[in-house]
């Protein structure tokens, strides 16, 4: 292990890339193309036995040869439908046309138009008569050669880096990586995507030498990390997402259930260019945009297959029990965290604009599991709470109800995320999202017509309860209590339906946009005293019969902060307003 998310990931790529190629077989006959070759994943890193020194050379090169042709030699369907190159096969004497290439997000990060190559010859080099059949073939098929140094290649390009596998030879220094004396080379992009030049890069471990070396299995690893990089390419953004344990056994594990080797990742051509995750069937994943937003895809996707793994030991063992989810899970993933790096394309180079190491992934399936849970029991109970898309999951119809579209002329632009983003950095971090959610509900009913607020208002009551601890039966916790915030809703929901109840006309109609006045004036009172005068106005406006618990001064109590009461006051409030409001035929909304 490397003490470094990004080369133990690539200790994980290798691992993954090594293991498949284990299992193949000589072209000619049944024998295991690699019979000398075992792995063992240990918990400092993976351990890859043969015969000798040799044999390992060939089996790393025969590696990074799949690994170069899985992320940097690919093609996209568009280029193998136009099949745009020109190439000629030397032995049978003929041209023929295949497609272009290019590298996928990750790998093309650190790809130049400079970093292709191919084995050809010029044209000005050719005899007369290669040259005429040249000629005859560009004409007839309507196509140039490759570069602008019209070059006709025998095979097609590759772009991925060289690399020298056990080099015999170059000058033994101490790696600024891992600190082992090995022959050393200058760090590149290619290695680390964030590594600019050796000019610009400062050692992890400073006492081990100058910070512009980088020693040949380090140099290899960082390209593996490719393989094991789950990544999503949302313009002008590229979110990059490792794994990331100081366990090799674990992140192995990990790997297999929510990594490079699970059913989480997908190779289908046709997105492969947009995204690695197998987000068809993962609506939160396929819509997210900005870093938090991507992070959150992930987990409540990784949880679904966590829940499934749960189901297939549901079948095969009788007395199982039915826990919340897998505690075996949950215990290995203790250790397990999450890196991601978002990018952001900035002509022929990129940006770093946010970098999260998250590492409570414990917390975060638990919070899924309760709020799943919740849902389901409210779903029985409360069947209305479900009907604005009966397809959809609680979490995926969550997701899209935290969106607003603040640019319209752009309905995928990423800064209609930014409230969502910033609502979900907080969730990871178990900060209070009351306040923010307030503001996003009043934002989006200025915007939308009649918003479904209700799932919104479930999960902020849901995830206030659990980061303040006050889910549990003892008493424990700080802040509002559930009675108290319960209080605070019927009291916003109860305003609106007196209003209703008043301005009713004769007909049965009703127009509630004279108490959306009433609302703001409330939510504007900045003192308790501010509040109840302005609620006692109300009273007399609307014929509103005050809870109790308000007359016997609820606001005072000290668990209850006032801007926090109003909040859930204003949330609830809004909810009913816009169900009032909203026509009985509301289309539905369409995946944001």
């Amino acid at each position: 292990m490397r003490g470094h998310w990004w080369f133990d990931s690539g200790i994980a790529g290798l691992y993954f890339i090594a293991n498949s190629l284990l299992g193949a077989t000589n072209p000619d006959s049944d024998e295991p193309r690699w019979p000398d070759v075992s792995l063992e994943v240990t918990r400092e890193g993976v351990l890859i036995d043969t015969a000798d020194e040799g044999k390992l050379k060939a089996f790393l090169e025969a590696c990074y040869e799949k690994l170069a042709s899985t992320w940097w030699n690919q093609s996209t369907s568009q280029q193998m439908e136009k099949k745009e190159l020109v190439l000629y096969d030397k032995e049978r004497d003929e041209f023929y046309s295949g497609p272009k290439r290019m590298p996928t997000p990750v790998a093309g990060l650190s790809t130049s138009a400079r970093s292709w190559r191919a084995d050809g010859i010029l044209y000005k080099d050719m005899d007369q008569s290669l040259r005429v059949r040249c000629d005859e073939f560009l004409e007839r098929e309507k196509k140039i050669l490759w570069t602008d140094n019209r070059k006709l290649i025998y095979a097609q390009p590759v772009c991925h880096p060289k690399l020298d596998i056990l080099p015999q030879k170059g000058k033994i220094k101490v790696c600024s990586i891992c600190g082992q004396h090995m022959v050393c080379g200058d760090v590149d992009q290619t290695t680390f995507p964030l590594f600019s030049s050796k000019n610009a890069t400062f050692s992890f471990n400073s006492s081990y030498g100058t910070p512009d070396v980088i020693c040949w299995e380090c140099g290899m690893l960082g390209k593996f990390a490719v393989h094991a990089a789950q990544y999503k390419a949302a313009s002008p953004y590229t979110h990059i997402m490792q794994l990331n344990s100081e366990d090799m056994e674990v992140l192995a594990k990990a790997h297999e259930w929510m990594g490079c080797a699970s059913p989480l990742r997908g190779y289908d051509p046709a997105t492969i260019y947009f995204s690695n995750f197998d987000d068809q069937k993962r609506k939160i994943l396929q819509n997210a945009r900005l870093p938090y937003e991507v992070l959150w895809g992930f987990y409540t996707a990784a949880y679904e297959l966590l829940r499934e793994h749960k189901k297939e030991r549901q079948s095969q063992e009788e007395d199982f029990e039915d826990e919340e989810i897998s505690l075996e899970k949950l215990e290995k993933t203790a250790s397990l965290g999450v890196v991601l790096m978002s990018l952001e394309t900035k002509g022929q180079t990129f940006v770093t604009k946010e970098i999260v190491q998250y590492n409570d992934t414990t917390y975060v399936f638990r919070l899924i599991d309760h709020l799943k849970r919740e849902a389901d029991r409210e779903r029985k109970d409360k069947k209305v709470f479900f009907s604005a898309d009966e397809s959809a999951s609680f979490l995926e119809s969550l997701f899209k109800d935290f969106y607003v579209q603040l640019i319209p002329q752009k309905s995928f632009d990423p800064a209609n995320g930014l409230y969502r983003n910033e609502i979900l950095r907080k969730v990871f971090k178990k900060s209070s999202i009351l306040l923010d959610v307030e503001s996003f509900v009043l934002k989006k009913s200025l915007i939308v017509d009649y918003p479904y607020l209700e799932r919104i208002l479930f999960f902020t009551k849901l995830y206030e309860m659990v980061i303040h601890c006050r889910d549990v039966d003892n008493g424990e916790g700080s802040g509002m209590t559930k009675e108290q915030v319960e209080t605070a809703t019927k009291l916003g929901a109860q305003i609106v339906l007196s209003a209703k109840d008043i301005l009713k006309d004769e007909k049965g109609n009703v127009d509630l946009k004279p108490v959306k006045g009433d609302l703001f004036a409330l939510r504007k009172t900045r003192t308790v005293k501010d509040f109840l005068e302005q609620l006692n106005r109300l009273q007399f406006r609307y014929g509103i019969i005050l809870n109790k618990e308000i007359v016997s001064g609820v606001m005072e109590e000290p668990d209850v902060d006032f801007e926090e009461f109003k909040a859930y006051c204003m949330i609830s409030a809004m909810n009913v307003y816009n169900g009032t409001m909203r026509p009985h035929s509301v289309k539905q909304e369409k995946d944001v």
